[in-house]
């Protein structure tokens, strides 16, 4: 099953679900390819997982390259924006409720340097960033990645809120970094370790058109 089958899948089977979005550009084409869908999508909340605090307009806004593909499908007001004001606890506790009430999906993608949402490993938010004694939050990053800027994003204790997760490895450069990642077990150095060692039995991988068991990927390996 390819993962727009999947998350179609994960929408018909529920009353009403929550979807965290991952930014960039790789989940793009499934975007385009998921948001055309004719669902209820009154039945689905979607929030942004973390935001790169630059205008709305800017062309590496992921409120804007998400919301355009939104628009296309009249889908308007689906997705707000992900900004400093989001960390205000009124905005932390209307989230919470919602993930508390129905089951979450986060979408993940993986950065060139291992890093998902804005968790990156030299950033001076990390170790508070993947504290899982902190209690789930909205954080505002220093000046980190490319582009150089900082960034709003959900703490990995709020991301554990979800109920599964889907990463989206869309070639075969992704696959391959994947995989030295995972054999190096270098969670220093690549952040995204820390929800791999967290959450493994949440994950499905999404290799091009296949979904594969964390588990499953590893034994094929």
């Amino acid at each position: 099953m390819n993962l727009v089958k999947q998350t179609v899948k994960d929408i018909n089977n529920s009353k009403k679900i929550n979807f965290i979005l991952t930014g960039g550009t790789s989940p793009l084409k499934f975007y385009n390819q998921l948001f055309k869908q004719k669902i209820d999508w009154n039945k689905v909340n979607l929030f942004l997982k973390d935001e790169r605090l630059v205008n709305i307009y800017n062309k590496d806004s992921n409120y804007k390259n998400i919301n355009s593909i939104l628009k296309k499908n009249n889908l308007l007001n689906k997705l707000k924006p992900l900004n400093k004001k989001s960390t205000k606890n009124k905005n932390i506790k209307f989230i919470l409720n919602s993930f508390k009430k129905y089951k979450t999906v986060c979408f993940l993608g993986l950065g060139d340097d291992g890093h998902f949402a804005s968790i990156f490993n030299y950033s001076k938010k990390y170790k508070s960033l993947i504290n899982l004694r902190k209690k789930p939050n909205i954080l505002i990053t220093d000046k980190v990645g490319k582009p150089f800027v900082k960034r709003a994003t959900m703490n990995l204790s709020m991301l554990n809120c979800s109920s599964k997760f889907y990463l989206i490895l869309n070639n075969k450069n992704k696959v391959n970094l994947f995989k030295k990642i995972l054999d190096s077990k270098n969670i220093k150095m690549y952040s995204i370790l820390n929800l791999i060692n967290l959450a493994k039995n949440r994950i499905s991988i999404f290799d091009g058109l296949n979904v594969k068991k964390l588990k499953v990927f590893l034994n094929k390996r």
